[in-house]
Order: structure tokens, then C-alpha cells, then sequence
């Protein structure tokens, strides 16, 4: 058949070359997919390889430095690696935890648990460090926030489990509030060393916490009040020593001079208030022969009463 269109053979080569441009077309854009995706020959790092670095390195941008714990001192120290500003031990800021393992003064309740508690969430771990306003202490360690990769504020964590109490030197205490109210939470609930007997919350150091050595409660328990009921010795002893059967309110005119003397050689802290002028005698007044009682002894007897007995 001939026409405008050409022949048969004209029209399939016309057909074979379509379809071969189809078919480079289709290989271009499989090269070019390739290539997008990361997967030719030349192509870097997988993608969610880079995806991970990228993701790694934001995260460390959250914190003043990033470290790896090499071990756990006790509950609220670590040592790190690699050191940061010559310093490779760190003091966790705002708490403190039961001393362990101190060889003057021993173990302190709860000590060891605090240890072992802190070592099972960071030894080895890679951890965030967030500095206060003051980098170091006075021993050159570092003072800082920790925080474990992922994870929330380590040493807030230890007052949440009651392991630590609240412990702020300034300047350092930015989070010295939350610290409070994650103490007292640990506190109703009785957690770790709130839930301790008292005697032996009096062997923890005291912070002003009201748990410790030298708190309130702890004073309390070493130096009981007296009983509201109890009765004064000198009740029952003034009796017996004077011979008169005056009640516990004494006056220098229910006594004699010897009375009055007795009674302030029994008891110098003169309850009675018997030495008026504070010379250490007495009812001075007696000594003449004054008083009520004094006057009825004279009375009974022959003798006169200049005669009464000197002190």
C-alpha cells in the first residue's frame, strides 16, 4: 500500500525507533531515581545513616558539653570521659545522696543502694552535661546537670526515687524549685531514705531538710522534754528537810531562819525566791527572830529569841 505516509518499511522503523527512545527514557530515569535515592556507585553514607549523625548531633546542641561515664564514685559523683576542662569527675548539682564506701566516717544508710542505683542508669552511658553558674568546685570537679542521652534531668530523677535530699549551694540552684517539689513527693510516699526509721535518718547529714544530724527532729530524740505532769524534787524535799508542813509556795514568814537556810542549801536555784537581794542568805529577816513561825517556836519555848542558832 503506498501513500503520504510512506511504506511498510518506513512505518516500522519508525516504530522501532519510538519505541527504542521509550526504552532510553525509561533507562535514564531509572539512573537518574538511582542516583537521587543514594544508590549508585559514587553515593556517600546510607541515608538513614546521615539521618542518625544529623539527629546525634542536635541532640548534643542541648547541652554545654557531652561525655560518656568511665564509672560511678558513689550516687551523686561520676568520673567521665574524655575529660572537660582538665576536670573528669563530676558532682551532680543540687542533691546529695548517703555517703558510701568513706572510710572515716562509714556507710550511711541508703548509701550503697544510692550507688548501685546510679550506676545501673549511667555507668557507660553517654550523658549531657548543663553547667550553672559556677563550672567547678572547690576540688576542681565539675559541677553539672546530667543527663542521659534521650532522657530527663538524672539528678532530679534521684530526688523523685528518694535516694537523694535537696542539697543547693548558690549560685548554683536554677532548678533548686523543682528540686523541692520532686523532694516532697519522695518524702509523702516514704521513698528510699524517707522511709527509713528515725534513728537512722539522724545518721544522714542534715541540709535543712528536716532529716539528718543536728535537725530538729533529731535533737528532739537525744533531749526529750519532761513531762508536763512530773513534779518539781523540790516539792517532796522541802518537807523533809525543814520539818514543816508548809505546802510547795513558800514565804519567809512560814519558816524559820534554819528553815529558810535549809531550804536554799536543798535547792540554790531558789524557787521560793527566799533571797530577795540575791547575797546567798536567806530570808535575812528571821535572823532577828522574825516570821510567823518563828515567833510560834518562840512562844513554846524558855529560850529568848535572840537566841536563835547562827546559820
Amino acid at each position: 500500500m503506498v501513500g503520504g505516509g510512506g511504506g511498510p518499511l518506513t512505518r516500522i522503523l519508525n516504530f522501532v525507533a519510538i519505541a527504542c527512545g521509550g526504552m532510553l527514557g525509561l533507562v535514564v530515569l531509572i539512573v537518574l531515581f538511582e542516583t537521587a535515592a543514594g544508590g549508585g556507585s559514587n553515593a556517600g553514607s546510607p541515608p538513614k545513616q546521615v539521618a542518625k549523625q544529623e539527629d546525634s548531633k542536635a541532640e548534643d546542641r542541648k547541652y554545654d558539653d557531652v561525655a560518656t561515664v568511665k564509672y560511678v564514685v558513689e550516687g551523686d559523683t561520676i568520673r567521665i570521659v574524655p575529660a572537660i576542662d582538665g576536670a573528669n569527675e563530676v558532682r551532680l548539682i543540687g542533691v546529695d545522696t548517703p555517703e558510701a564506701g568513706e572510710a572515716k566516717t562509714g556507710d550511711q544508710p541508703h548509701g550503697e543502694r544510692a550507688s548501685r542505683f546510679t550506676e545501673s542508669a549511667l555507668d557507660g552511658k553517654k550523658v549531657g552535661l548543663v553547667f550553672d553558674a559556677e563550672r567547678k568546685d572547690r576540688r576542681g570537679r565539675l559541677l553539672a546537670y546530667v543527663y542521659p542521652m534521650g532522657d530527663g534531668m538524672f539528678n532530679e530523677y534521684l530526688l523523685r526515687k528518694g535516694y537523694a535530699q535537696v542539697y543547693n549551694v548558690r549560685p548554683d540552684d536554677a532548678h533548686r524549685r523543682e528540686s523541692v517539689g520532686e523532694q516532697r513527693q519522695a518524702k509523702e510516699r516514704g521513698l528510699g531514705i524517707w522511709g527509713l526509721p528515725e534513728d537512722r535518718r539522724c545518721e544522714l547529714a542534715n541540709h535543712g531538710n528536716g532529716i539528718g544530724e543536728g535537725s530538729p527532729a533529731c535533737k528532739a530524740r537525744l533531749n526529750p522534754a519532761p513531762r508536763r505532769d512530773s513534779k518539781p524534787k523540790h516539792e517532796h524535799e522541802a518537807a523533809a528537810h525543814s520539818g514543816t508542813s508548809v505546802g510547795p509556795d513558800l514565804d519567809c514568814p512560814d519558816l524559820t531562819y534554819k528553815q529558810a537556810q535549809a531550804e536554799m542549801a536543798a535547792d540554790p536555784s531558789d524557787p521560793f525566791n527566799l533571797d530577795a537581794d540575791g547575797d546567798g542568805v536567806a530570808c535575812e529577816g528571821l535572823k532577828g527572830g522574825g516570821g510567823a513561825a518563828s515567833a510560834a517556836a518562840t512562844a513554846g519555848s524558855s529560850a529568848p529569841a535572840s537566841a536563835s542558832p547562827n546559820p
